[in-house]
């Protein structure tokens, strides 16, 4: 469970627009590679992002 909170917390932070240094030090991380793995795509913000090419 605990896991589970984490990772929602990070995905929403994300996808609100805090950026991955900022979410690496409210997370406690170190290093921000370990911080990556919440980078999950979504697949109306890609769709967004090509439609604006």
């Amino acid at each position: 469970m605990p896991h589970t909170v984490r990772d929602s917390y990070a995905t929403r932070a994300l996808r609100q627009g805090v950026d991955l240094a900022t979410l690496a030090l409210l997370l406690g991380r170190e290093n921000i590679t370990t911080t990556a793995r919440y980078l999950y795509p979504d697949e109306a913000k890609v769709a967004a992002m090509v439609e604006g090419l």
